[in-house]
Order: C-alpha cells, then structure tokens, then sequence
C-alpha cells in the first residue's frame, strides 16, 4: 500500500510554479484558471477540503488549474 502524507502549507507563486514544471498527466487548462485568479486576487479564494494532489516524483495529479491560477495571479 502506498504512503499517504497530507499537511496544510501555504503555497507560493514559485512553489506552484516549481511543480508544474515538473509535468504530470494533466488535462488541458481551460478558461475558469482565470476565474480562480481573480477569486484570489479579490480575496475571495479560502482554504476548502480540495487537496493539490502529487505523485510520489512530485508530479502534479490533480490541482493544474489552482496552481495556474497561483502562478499568474
């Protein structure tokens, strides 16, 4: 079984950066990363139960449009 390891951080433009530069299997972006970056640019963006989820090589599985949203905010 694998190892799972959570924890709540404070992600910063580069760090989101950093792991999407690091690839993973995801989607195409799609126009609502512009939505999040306004949310978070207005102060409307808060911490829910949805995780940023990676690999055990760091790749991104789920969270591309969230980061996006982070790095050009």
């Amino acid at each position: 079984m694998a190892h799972i390891r959570s924890s709540v951080i404070t992600i910063t433009p580069e760090a989101a950066g950093q792991w999407l530069a690091r690839g993973g299997t995801n989607r195409r972006l799609k126009s609502h990363v512009d939505k999040i970056r306004d949310d978070i640019l207005a102060g409307r963006w808060f911490l829910t139960g949805q995780a940023i989820i990676l690999d055990r090589d760091g790749r991104v599985l789920d969270g591309q449009h969230r980061l996006r949203a982070c790095v050009i905010a």
